[in-house]
């Protein structure tokens, strides 16, 4: 037998005021949780002032209350104003969200300078609105007013793997469920930032057991279909590595990979203070390791046509090119330069110091560090060019030719030998000294150098610079002899 909630009396009988109005309430309570909802209409727009209109319609609150225009009028000014329905049939408004007793949301309303600036009757307004629910689509089937009433929309961010409470979604995509990626594939960042740079695509790479050790990175590989259907080759690849695992001390390296000759290989290795190119030269004369200029490098005509056995650094300028091949500078002063002629100019004067010069020639870098034996020790104001060779070095420090003629030689004894014909100018004005004190020794014509001769002393002299030998007397011969010797000593050749 069915369970009976209200008071039963039989047919003819007298029903009682207070059994009667107990059954209603019933049946009226029995209503109030349906609701509130909009049903029709009472949509609100902009009025005039701080007020909205609301267009006739129904809502319901356990019952269905038929409404006519209203107004909600008195608004509050510069803020959201959040509408209501009342079940009396009029209207009303907060600032606060709360509903009022038996109310229906209709949406809110912004207001700025007295009046109505926006008026919002879509989900995110909390409009009341009744959806039947085979027709409820997860954050509304579009924006604005047809919202409303629909569910949130569904956030993929809550995904798990396993089904629980508060989980939108779980388990695992079926095979086939997304769709292919079609080409070409564009990723845009869409943000209010306007002059910095954004992250638009993270390739990561985690250690499931624990941290990370040494080594550890990620690849990014470019496949390319080969000559055979269906094989694909990674012609290239990026590789970041961590270096320093260390968080507070995180160190990367970016390699970049190709094939060479089926042959995956590092082309090129990029860290923070360490730029590599971690490969041999190639035998070729078209090209170089590293390859700079647009002049071309694939063996054309005007292209780069270097040594056979290859170059590790090639250039290779267009005619008409009147730039510079090198520039190096230091805080904005030039140091060393090579122009379009292929010129080369070091454009700094020597540093102060005798280990070294501004061009240092020798066959290790102890030559001339100032410490090691046998460093070079040179003017201490500093020198433009410094050579010094090794203990037992049987070459040439100098050798200047011209067209297969050796013009000037200087040996590892420091002999320094002309060319046949080869003078030696000196100036006008000042002159040039030959030994430059009476204790310097000089040899000529194979002779041992020896110091200057001491000093002939002439006296009563008379300066004669002719002699007849056939009529020349005693005193003649004097005085020609005693001219001679004053010509020696004036130019140092006796004392």
């Amino acid at each position: 037998m069915a369970t009976s909630f209200f008071i039963d009396h039989s047919a003819g009988d007298v029903l009682p005021a207070a059994d009667w109005s107990s059954n209603w309430t019933l049946v009226e309570t029995s209503f109030t949780d349906l609701g509130p909802y909009v049903t029709a209409g009472l949509v609100p727009t902009a009025g005039t002032g701080l007020s909205v209109n609301v267009s006739s319609g129904n809502a319901l609150f356990g019952a269905d209350v038929t409404f006519a225009g209203f107004t909600i009028s008195s608004l509050t000014n510069s803020t959201t104003n959040h509408l209501y329905a009342l079940s009396g049939g009029t209207g009303t408004s907060n600032t606060t969200g709360t509903a009022p007793a038996n109310s229906v949301k209709l949406g809110t309303a912004v207001t700025a300078g007295g009046v109505v600036t926006t008026v919002n009757t879509g989900r995110t307004s909390g409009r009341q609105q009744f959806r039947q629910p085979q027709n409820l689509v997860p954050g509304g089937p579009s924006a604005g007013s047809a919202s409303a009433g629909h569910p949130d929309g569904l956030n993929l961010a809550n995904w798990g793997a396993a089904n629980a409470e508060g989980q939108t979604f779980y388990g695992v995509l079926p095979a086939g469920a997304t769709a292919g990626v079609s080409a070409p594939l564009t990723l845009t960042l869409n943000d209010t930032n306007q002059n910095s740079v954004q992250t638009a695509l993270t390739v990561g790479h985690t250690y499931n057991a624990g941290g990370g050790v040494a080594g550890i990175g990620v690849e990014l590989d470019f496949l390319v279909e080969s000559s055979t259907n269906g094989t694909n080759k990674t012609a290239a690849n990026l590789q970041a590595v961590l270096t320093n695992l260390v968080p507070a001390n995180a160190t990367g390296r970016l390699d970049v990979g190709v094939i060479d000759n089926n042959t995956q290989v590092i082309a090129m290795s990029v860290a923070s203070k360490d730029v590599r190119i971690p490969q041999a030269t190639a035998a070729a004369s078209q090209h170089g390791l590293l390859n700079i200029g647009s002049g071309g490098f694939d063996g054309s005509a005007g292209h780069f046509a270097g040594d056979a056995a290859g170059t590790y650094l090639a250039m290779d300028a267009p005619t008409g090119y009147t730039g510079a091949y090198l520039d190096i500078q230091k805080n904005a002063t030039r140091i060393l330069y090579m122009d379009q002629f292929g010129s080369l100019f070091m454009l700094f004067p020597p540093v102060g110091t005798g280990n070294r010069g501004q061009l240092s020639m020798g066959p290790n870098a102890a030559h001339f560090d100032g410490v090691s034996a046998g460093h070079f020790n040179g003017n201490a104001n500093g020198t433009y060019i410094a050579v010094n060779a090794e203990s037992g070095f049987a070459g040439s420090l100098l050798d200047l030719w011209v067209h297969g003629s050796r013009k000037f030689l200087v040996n590892n004894d420091g002999a320094v030998t002309l060319a046949d014909a080869a003078n030696i100018a000196v100036g006008t004005t000042t002159g040039t000294q030959v030994g430059t004190s009476t204790t310097q020794k000089l040899g000529f014509w194979g002779k041992v150098p020896v110091v200057r001769p001491s000093a002939y002393t002439v006296t009563n002299a008379t300066t004669n610079r002719s002699l007849d030998e056939t009529a020349a007397t005693l005193a003649q011969v004097a005085q020609v002899l005693g001219t001679l010797v004053t010509d020696l000593q004036s130019i140092g050749v006796i004392g």
